[in-house]
């Protein structure tokens, strides 16, 4: 099975995505630390993000979304952001947990949501070609045994 986070087509399992997120947070932080003493490294960053951007365009192609979805969360952030620097005292705090919970929420949903169990308008189950990925390696497994003479007794 091909994983390449880096495009924005085809689609994702949700334990490929987990172990990327989990490496491109990783990767975010300890760079984070040394843009600090060297700035230029900041530039480590745009590929990290791409990953992610990429990886996650993936997983909502799993469960048949577009990859404009994405946008959602980011807009809500955005919207939020400015509306807490600009109006933020008259935003009570009830508005701004309920914003979060939004957040959260979608997230949760790209993170967790099953995939479509067959193929759809992205693409293959990537869970499919795993298993049959593996399925033809036991089948080598197999033929090698035979040609070896052992035998199940």
């Amino acid at each position: 099975m091909e994983i390449n986070p880096f495009q924005f087509t085809g689609r994702m399992r949700r334990s490929t995505w987990w172990v990327l997120y989990f490496l491109s947070t990783a990767m975010s932080y300890f760079l984070a630390a040394a843009i600090e003493q060297v700035p230029v490294l900041a530039l480590g960053l745009v590929p990290i993000l791409w990953a992610f951007l990429g990886s996650t365009v993936q997983r909502l192609h799993d469960f048949g979304r577009s990859g404009w979805f994405l946008a959602a969360p980011f807009l809500i952030s955005a919207a939020f952001v400015v509306a807490n620097l600009v109006l933020d005292p008259a935003i009570p705090d009830a508005v701004n947990l309920g914003i979060s919970l939004v957040i959260v929420v979608i997230w949760l949903a790209i993170a967790l949501l099953p995939g479509d169990a067959s193929e759809n308008r992205y693409g293959a189950n990537p869970r499919k070609r795993a298993r049959e990925g593996v399925e033809e390696d036991s089948d080598m497994l197999v033929d090698l045994r035979v040609a070896r003479g052992y035998t199940d007794e």
